[in-house]
Formats: C-alpha cells, sequence, structure tokens
C-alpha cells in the first residue's frame, strides 16, 4: 500500500492492523481485506467525516466496548494507519489505478480472492448511503457495482475466474470514483 508520500505501509504496520482487529473482536471485526474494501467505498463517497466515526462499525462493537478493549494509544496509532490506508486509496483512484489488498488463495474466513473486499466495499457503501443516493437515477452506473455484489451472492472458485471478477469489481469501482467526481463538481 502507498501512502501520500511514496512511501508503502510496511509489511509490521500491515500485520499490526490485523492484529488490532483480531485482538479486539476476533468474532466480528473486519478482516484485513474487508477493511480494504471499506475503506475504499468511503473515499468513493468522499466523505467528510474522520475515520475514527467508523471503528463501531470497523470492530462491530458498541463505543463502551470498544474503549474497554482498544486503549487510546493502541486507537490512535490505527487511526493513524487507517488514514494513511484513505490516502493511499485515493492517490491511486486519482490515478485511476486502485490497488487493492486482496489476498491469494483463501481468505481465513475460507472465501474466494476479493470476497472479503467486496464485502467490506458493500458494508461501506450500506454505512455511507445518502453519498451514494445519486446513483439511484442512474442504471448504467449500477452496472459497474453490480459485480460486487454478484461476488457476495455467488461467489467463484479460485482459479482464472475469480482474477477476472476481482479485475472487473476493481474496474467498475474506478470507473464509478470518476463518475461520482463529474456528478459532484
Amino acid at each position: 500500500m502507498t501512502t501520500p508520500d511514496g512511501t508503502r505501509l510496511s509489511a509490521e504496520e500491515l500485520i499490526d492492523i490485523e492484529r488490532t482487529l483480531d485482538s479486539t473482536n476476533r468474532d466480528s471485526s473486519m478482516t484485513l481485506e474487508e477493511l480494504d474494501g471499506y475503506c475504499t467505498a468511503l473515499v468513493v463517497a468522499q466523505i467528510d467525516s474522520l475515520i475514527e466515526t467508523h471503528l463501531l462499525d470497523i470492530f462491530d462493537l458498541a463505543e463502551d466496548e470498544l474503549a474497554k478493549r482498544l486503549a487510546d494509544t493502541h486507537r490512535q496509532k490505527f487511526v493513524r494507519l487507517l488514514d494513511q490506508q484513505l490516502n493511499q486509496i485515493l492517490a491511486r483512484l486519482h490515478q485511476g489505478d486502485l490497488a487493492p489488498l486482496i489476498r491469494q488463495g483463501n481468505t481465513p474466513s475460507d472465501h474466494p480472492p476479493g470476497y472479503d473486499w467486496a464485502a467490506g466495499f458493500a458494508r461501506g457503501m450500506d454505512s455511507e448511503q445518502d453519498a451514494f443516493e445519486v446513483m439511484d437515477d442512474d442504471e448504467e452506473v449500477w452496472e459497474w457495482v453490480d459485480p460486487i455484489y454478484d461476488m457476495l451472492e455467488d461467489p467463484p472458485r479460485i482459479g482464472r475466474e475469480s482474477e477476472e471478477r476481482v479485475e472487473t469489481m476493481i474496474d467498475g469501482v474506478v470507473q464509478l470514483y470518476a463518475w461520482l467526481q463529474v456528478k459532484r463538481a
């Protein structure tokens, strides 16, 4: 993952994100791949809120429970890393070259590559419904998003079909981002 200054998040930082997700709520937190899809949806939605306002959704916890499980210092570091991730996604979308974090092979949840990312993107769209409301009047736009929901409803087997469906999903998100940029201008 590339941050705005061109550096990549280190493997240790990615592992730290995963560990924080897992240790804070092992049963319901997003996976790293799902989190990347979710953050991508937030960038596409052009949210004005801080990523910290989405932590309850990311960890699937109530505020009081999150406060018990995630110490302030860990929370601040996690938010800083998510901010870097959002900036990286924004930079890549501006270039028209989204490079999501999609695992090869099975994810820890035994879903095919791209499934968890699609679930995160759909969850992000759901959390920012107002931002995507402008799409309701244009059926063509939904053709760009349909591959995401197709992935969730009918996951492919691992292999060439999976790779092609992931590419179609990502291409659609890049087109959606560009369309929303023009629509909101």
